[in-house]
């Protein structure tokens, strides 16, 4: 099995759409800016366009890569300040760039022409009781609906799940 860097596919890829990225960019800065000023409701948040436009950069990668690989590309970890408080949470920008997750400690694979489907998102799960401290988590429904995954799991299950989706792939992007 080969095995390569999948950034320098992802940097061909973002440089292409650069210009829409931006243009989208100030789009949903001046949403956001006008929903904190009351002129948009919670419901005109624009997250319908949101997908598409990450499908579009998932679609550009799983061209590149072909129907033989496979890219795993990890998410950013929270980063502990002092004891019990953390940083502020920054997305590792090409996770963000392929997925529009926002959330820690995920892993997006990619399976151009698998039958399993194309996307896969491995996330942590929804805990009620945490999300009093840490805030709101998407979980594996979430992932699916709002982040158009074609699987969506559990972190936990990555060590189960990976080997499965890695059978019949030649070259491995990481």
């Amino acid at each position: 099995m080969a095995v390569h860097n999948w950034q320098s596919t992802v940097d061909r890829t973002s440089r292409s759409v650069l210009a829409a990225q931006r243009i989208a960019l100030g789009a949903r800065r001046t949403a956001h800016g006008a929903r904190r000023h009351g002129r948009l409701g919670d419901d005109e948040t624009g997250a319908e366009d949101v997908p598409d436009r990450f499908r579009d950069h998932r679609i550009e990668l799983s061209r590149r890569i072909g129907s033989g690989a496979i890219a795993v590309v990890p998410a950013s970890t929270e980063q502990v300040r002092n004891h019990d408080v953390h940083h502020e949470f920054r997305q590792d920008s090409d996770f963000h760039y392929l997925t529009g997750f926002h959330e820690p400690d995920a892993v997006a694979v990619f399976t151009p022409g698998h039958d399993d489907g194309d996307f896969h998102l491995f996330v942590r799960p929804r805990d009620r009781e945490m999300e009093t401290w840490t805030g709101y988590r998407t979980g594996t429904d979430g992932a699916r609906m709002q982040f158009a995954a074609d699987g969506a799991h559990e972190l936990s299950e990555l060590s189960e799940v990976l080997p499965r989706l890695m059978l019949d792939r030649d070259t491995l992007f990481y």
